[in-house]
């Protein structure tokens, strides 16, 4: 659900307020009532906040004495898992046609396949939706001017283009059962504060490596795992922040065989926009590289980009992406636990003579960007080790202990 507001720039002040909000209702429901409300700090993407409320929600600006949020706290709901979204576009006050300019905010809901084929052609009815201004974002205060329709719109749930089903556009499950082991790790500890000034705490950047196999099946091939992860103040990396957690990893003793470099990038506060880069070449990848600066996270040192079979992929379990949320070893500080997989399919067994276990060269690093489209980034600085890339243990009788 989608919300704007449009009007002449001189209208428009960055310190005040507005909540938008919309009711609807399917049509053979009584009763099934929904508001959504998103509200934002005029200009500032970070600020908004999206709330949902059952059919007793209601709002009187002549009459109000608090916010309109908060005049329906009573009537706060979670049923449908309405939620703001990170991209800065759905949030931004921007330049308009006319000397004006438009305010915009967003809520989301994830719906499974089989609950939007459920959706597919019913009938909906807009009841209202509308917009009020406040001056500041105190729950007692009431809105200076807002706006409300009069009408209802009638809106009829599409299809999928081409006829087919939701379930059939999506990627067949895995249903596979892999073991994995992780067998090589390196981390570095660096203080906040030498990564943006002011902020307090320490961060930690991880990386380990190993394989998912099945050693009960010769038809499964191995796949190459890099399990990232980042821990660090919530301040450095707020919500909708862009983190790229990469390994570049070399063999010196076969100087024919091109470094690869794995990116694996997540946003703060949602899993579901995760995705894996991956490179193949001698252009450097590090912070200072032109490759690197001046340009926004997925835009960089495309002529290297890897082929499809030799680059690295997502899981399909959003878990390995989602950011979690902690308290510091403090117990005040708001901390953030990110992680990021990356898989790539060998395409075989691995045997222990395989050539691709070796000694390795490995630089690791972090890369924060504001958002998904800004050029400019903070990052830990690079850190250089050795690793041992070494051949699974596919012994059952050493694996799973007999029963």
């Amino acid at each position: 659900m989608t919300f704007s507001l449009e009007m002449p720039k001189q209208y428009f002040d960055t310190s005040k307020y507005v909540a938008f909000y919309g009711t609807y209702a399917m049509d053979d429901v009584a009763d099934s009532d929904v508001t959504v409300t998103c509200e934002i700090k005029l200009g500032d993407v970070q600020s908004a906040t999206v709330k949902e409320f059952n059919k007793d929600f209601a709002f009187d600006k002549a009459t109000a004495t608090k916010r309109l949020t908060t005049e329906n706290a009573a009537n706060l709901s979670e049923d449908n898992g309405y939620k703001r979204n990170y991209d800065p576009k759905l949030y931004n006050l921007m330049d308009s046609i006319g000397g004006k300019m438009r305010q915009n905010c967003a809520a989301i809901t994830e719906i499974s396949p089989e609950d939007a084929q459920a959706l597919n052609g019913k009938s909906f009815t807009i009841k209202k939706f509308g917009a009020y201004y406040y001056d500041d974002d105190a729950d007692a205060t009431t809105s200076t001017t807002g706006v409300e329709t009069k009408k209802t719109y009638p809106y009829k749930m599409p299809a999928p283009e081409g006829g087919k089903s939701f379930k059939d556009m999506m990627k067949p499950v895995e249903t596979g059962v892999k073991d994995r082991q992780l067998l090589a790790s390196q981390e570095q500890t660096v203080s906040a504060a030498t990564i943006k000034a002011g902020i307090t705490g320490e961060v930690k950047q991880s990386i380990q490596t190993g394989f998912d196999f099945n050693p009960m099946d010769e038809a499964v091939n191995d796949e190459l795992v890099f399990n990232f992860d980042l821990d660090a103040p919530a301040a450095l990396m707020p919500k909708g922040s862009r983190v790229v957690q990469y390994v570049t990893f070399s063999n010196p003793a076969n100087k024919k065989e091109k470094p690869q470099t794995i990116g694996c990038t997540t946003q703060v506060g949602d899993p579901y926009v995760s995705s894996v880069m991956t490179w193949k070449g001698s252009t450097s990848m590090a912070d200072t590289s032109k490759a690197v600066k001046g340009k926004a996270f997925d835009k960089q040192n495309n002529k290297e980009k890897a082929k499809k079979k030799e680059s690295f992929k997502l899981t399909q379990d959003h878990a390995w992406y989602t950011t979690e949320e902690k308290k510091a070893a403090d117990g005040v500080t708001d901390q953030y636990l990110q992680p990021c997989i990356a898989k790539l399919d060998m395409g075989k067994k691995m045997e222990a003579t395989d050539p691709f276990f070796a000694t390795y060269t490995v630089d690791m690093g972090v890369r924060i960007y504001a958002n998904d489209t800004t050029k400019e980034f903070i990052s830990l600085p690079q850190k250089t080790s050795t690793v041992e890339i070494k051949k699974p243990n596919t012994d059952l009788k050493s694996l799973y202990e007999e029963v």
